[in-house]
């Protein structure tokens, strides 16, 4: 019966699910805790009677996880400590709610890590009678369901809506506290901005019965705001007051959001170590090591060598590697970018080249445009400290609009993950080549580090 629910879905606000699906592989964890008043009260002959649970502490807890591009599966569990009312047959102490599960499927639009853009996904769920009927924390059937949720990106607003139905029993307990099928319509307006947004939103529950009364039905404004922090963890907070007193509209609410999603960890390379071992007789002379021939060349490369220039770009023979969704470049594609600099210094007439980064297509568009700047950027600055003038160098990014492969496996996907560094202007072979002095790099003042 309760109105707002965890924020489970990605760029989602407490109540308002979102048609964005939870990108495979990880999952996302949340947890809603919210302070309710009067969350159920009675009422005799349209008057007030008295508050069956005056105040309750309603904790959700549950995971989101996506074993497909385009479907994701929740569970959630709700908890709660109540307060009693002014009458016999008020509910106190601890009570378990009823469990939810969930599936969602992507008709239309992008899966996104934080929400932005348009699409349209439908959700099956079914709540099972798992809570305390006394503490008017569940109710006593399977009640599946099922909605139609939707979002239109406008720049930096969203607008979110949901239409849903609800099977349920209809039965009256011995307060004439009365459930059954019911329609749920909620709507919200999103404003976000880098890490911070802010929401506000209609939520509402129509009973679908010819003796429902007013307040059989339920509704809900709320407003939240929502951060973004380091490290896969978002936070909301907000609450608002309920509307004409209906079952699970409490007159006043506030909460408190916070969902995780782990980072992935990239594998670690395990070195390998060679050790001497004596097999010859205790006369012979033992080396101190194994001497190991030097690896056949790449075809097409020269030995040692990892990056060249070919027409208009400056190719490499091995990608760039990133910690997993970050701009940071792993120890190991350092020797490239030296190399990439080592290069521009042996070819002075190239006298502007740009860094361009692409994105695979997992993320929204805003989010792997973002990815893919910071990421350009930062080979920008590796390449300044490693002494190339920033007068020839130029960064920008590309998202996932220009993908190399149009395949979904990972394959194709860690194809469209790449660098390009594209030749803009290079002199002409009688051209005097410029004398590329050193400069301070700006972010240090220091001289780049010498090779």
């Amino acid at each position: 019966m309760e109105l707002v629910r965890p924020a489970l879905a990605p760029g989602g606000t407490p109540g308002q699910d979102t048609p964005w699906i939870q990108p495979p592989g990880l999952p996302r964890i949340a947890a809603l805790v919210q302070a309710e008043q009067n969350p159920v009260v009675l009422f005799s002959d349209g008057d007030y009677a008295g508050a069956a649970v005056s105040s309750r502490t309603l904790v959700q807890a549950g995971v989101r996880w996506g074993p497909l591009r385009n479907l994701d599966v929740a569970l959630a569990v709700p908890f709660a400590w109540q307060e009693g009312g002014t009458f016999p047959g008020s509910a106190e102490g601890a009570a378990l709610g009823d469990i939810e599960i969930a599936a969602k499927y992507r008709l239309l639009g992008k899966p996104g890590p934080s929400g932005e853009g348009s699409g349209v996904a439908v959700r099956l769920d079914v709540a099972l009678p798992t809570g305390d009927k006394e503490a008017w924390m569940g109710e006593g059937t399977v009640r599946p369901g099922g909605a139609v949720l939707g979002a239109l990106s406008l720049g930096r607003f969203s607008v979110l809506g949901e239409v849903g139905y609800r099977y349920g029993a209809t039965a009256a307990t011995d307060l004439q506290l009365v459930s059954g099928s019911s329609l749920v319509t909620n709507g919200a307006v999103r404003w976000s901005y880098e890490r911070i947004g802010f929401g506000f939103g209609y939520l509402g529950r129509v009973r679908l019965a010819a003796d429902a009364g007013p307040r059989d039905h339920a509704s809900a404004l709320v407003a939240s705001l929502s951060l973004r922090a380091p490290h896969g963890i978002s936070v909301d907070i907000g609450g608002g007051p309920g509307l004409g007193g209906g079952v699970g509209a409490s007159s006043l609410r506030g909460f408190l959001g916070v969902a995780w999603i782990p980072e992935r960890i990239p594998p670690s390379v395990r070195p390998v170590s060679i050790v001497a071992r004596q097999l010859a007789p205790p006369e012979e002379e033992v080396p101190d090591q194994i001497v190991i021939p030097p690896a056949p060349p790449i075809e097409g490369w020269a030995e040692g060598e990892l990056a060249k220039v070919e027409g208009d770009r400056i190719v490499i023979r091995d990608p760039i590697r990133f910690v997993f969704a970050k701009d940071e470049v792993l120890p190991e594609s350092i020797p490239i970018l030296s190399d990439v600099a080592r290069v521009l210094s042996q070819n002075p007439r190239i006298t502007y080249i740009v860094v361009e980064g692409h994105a695979s297509e997992e993320g929204s568009f805003e989010y792997n445009y973002a990815l893919s700047t910071a990421r350009a950027r930062a080979i920008y600055r590796v390449l300044i400290e490693a002494g190339v003038h920033p007068d020839r160098l130029g960064y920008r990014a590309m998202g996932e609009v220009a993908p190399e492969s149009t395949g979904v496996d990972e394959a194709a996907l860690a194809l469209n993950r790449r660098v390009l560094f594209r030749i803009e202007r290079q002199l002409t072979s009688d051209a005097p080549a410029p004398d590329w002095q050193p400069v301070p790099v700006p972010w240090t003042g220091r001289l780049p580090r010498s090779r």
